[in-house]
């Protein structure tokens, strides 16, 4: 683990991440992945007034949420292949790796990095 988050903190140089992105697999039935749905979670410093993210070629605005535990973690969703991507019907992991490409807007200036991620069989 400690790889990973290296690699993504020399990858996402100037994205100000607070912590490593997570993304889930967030179909209403427990452990399936027919309905595709991945919830992104991403957790910024500062002010960001726009942030966007591309998951094997699916781009989703995310949008700033206020969690339960004072958390502020910027959202979306996006629809992947993820029978086609060779994740069986029924999924508990293990967990996958992905690149999560992120565009960063604040006060004008654009940040676009890229981080390894591993999608795992659940959100939320």
């Amino acid at each position: 683990m400690i790889a990973l988050a290296t690699v993504a903190t020399v990858l996402s140089f100037g994205l100000g991440l607070a912590r490593m992105p997570y993304l889930g697999v967030g179909c209403h039935r427990a452990n399936s992945t027919s309905c595709g749905r991945v919830g992104i979670a991403v957790w910024l410093r500062g002010n960001p007034t726009r942030v966007e993210a591309t998951v094997e070629h699916v781009t989703v605005r995310l949008q700033q949420q206020k969690w339960a535990n004072g958390e502020t973690p910027w959202i979306g969703y996006a629809h992947l292949p993820l029978r086609a991507m060779g994740l069986p019907v029924g999924w508990t992991g293990p967990a996958i790796r992905l690149l999560l490409h992120l565009r960063v807007r604040r006060a004008g200036v654009r940040r676009t990095g890229t981080v390894p991620v591993l999608l795992s069989p659940g959100w939320g």
